[in-house]
């Protein structure tokens, strides 16, 4: 797939900086035209988070205590 670096890439965000980040650059979006040639074009639309406990997606992920 096509790379347009991007000034956020590469970077590593605390959680209290995304509201910010986010304002910024926005979220990623699925394509207008669909995904007919994605391959050929930037393509961006996953956002990587690290977690380091459970504890934050504990009562997503349905585990227990």
């Amino acid at each position: 797939l096509p790379y347009e670096p991007r000034p956020y890439h590469g970077q590593v965000f605390r959680l209290d900086e995304l509201p910010a980040v986010v304002a910024e650059y926005g979220l990623p979006a699925e394509p207008d035209d669909g995904y007919d040639g994605y391959a050929d074009r930037p393509f961006e639309m996953y956002i990587e988070v690290q977690l380091w406990s459970d504890g934050p997606v504990r009562d997503w992920l349905g585990a227990d205590d």
